[in-house]
């Protein structure tokens, strides 16, 4: 049995329009623990954002733009490590550009918004082992954290993940990034802390 990443990317269309002159896209990224289903709503357009998660954690992330201009392409990929939680030498994901091309629609009407999602899954998932992803760049983590006996993956590290689009003028936007982190603390117990999904901060250690 495999201890695996899914990945799951949806485009989703929303309200149609005739293309206009070139306007500035608004951009938002939107997270979704899949455990609690709580959600998280961030301003893409600001700064270099970093939000913090629990070891193990699943959760969906979303990049999403708008434009009166009508868009041409969404795209989403990301990079990451990842190790066992014995912090093990790290392992690193790529997860490469997917692209959606948005076609004009009758009367040369274009979608003015569009989100791609990716579903990151950490668990034991025997209906998947034959997904490409799995035996992607972090199989050798999985197998590894795996042979330690571990009954689930709780993998530390960083993913950033890397939004961007064009508007039908062709005009391309900046590169958007979200960094999703492990905040991998421990208590004078030993035992992981746990945070809030999704918090802006990771708590200091505390002394033993």
């Amino acid at each position: 049995m495999r201890f695996g990443l899914v990945i799951l990317i949806v485009v989703v269309l929303c309200t149609g329009c005739t293309t206009s002159p070139n306007v500035p896209l608004s951009t938002s990224w939107s997270l979704l623990a899949s455990a609690t289903g709580k959600t998280a709503q961030i301003d893409g357009s600001g700064g270099d954002p970093t939000v913090f998660i629990n070891a193990g954690d699943q959760y969906m992330v979303v990049f999403q733009v708008s434009s009166p201009s009508g868009i041409k392409n969404i795209t989403l990929s990301g990079t990451g490590d990842v190790a066992c939680n014995d912090k093990s030498d790290p392992n690193t994901i790529a997860i490469p550009p997917r692209v959606f091309n948005l076609p004009l629609q009758p009367n040369q009407q274009a979608f003015t918004q569009a989100s791609n999602p990716y579903l990151f899954v950490w668990s034991k998932i025997p209906a998947f082992k034959t997904n490409p992803e799995i035996d992607g760049p972090a199989l050798a983590e999985f197998n590894q954290c795996d042979a330690k006996n571990s009954s689930l993956v709780p993998l530390v590290g960083t993913t950033t993940y890397t939004g961007q689009a064009t508007t039908y003028p062709g005009a391309a936007s900046p590169s958007y990034t979200l960094h999703v982190a492990i905040c991998y603390q421990k208590d004078p117990k030993g035992n992981l802390m746990v945070v809030d999904d999704f918090t802006s901060t990771c708590p200091p250690m505390i002394p033993q």
